[in-house]
């Protein structure tokens, strides 16, 4: 069996993938979350969402805000996704 694309090692291993910082108004709004009351940490990772939609972490953040397991999953699994899409965005190519 022949293989047109083979997989190529390298002696350093497979590429680094490097994520970009999140901005400063994320950060600060999760740093703003994180010590809130739980009914105001709903309230602020629902507008740092609008801040950045791709950011996995705060999905992940509303997914430790949430007791309902419906909503917890969704939550986590949108930011599973989002984490996906950055890592290709940066040049992972599914290895590293």
């Amino acid at each position: 069996m022949s293989d047109s694309n083979p997989v190529r090692l390298t002696p350093s291993g497979p590429p680094e993938t490097v994520l970009p910082s999140a901005s400063p108004a994320l950060d600060a709004a999760l740093r703003h979350a994180a010590a809130s009351s739980p009914v105001d940490r709903r309230r602020i990772l629902s507008e740092a969402v609008r801040i950045d939609p791709r950011s996995p972490d705060v999905w992940a953040a509303l997914g430790e805000a949430t007791d309902d397991p419906v909503e917890r999953y969704a939550f986590f699994r949108v930011g599973y996704h989002r984490g996906l899409d950055a890592l290709r965005a940066n040049g992972w190519r599914g290895s590293g």
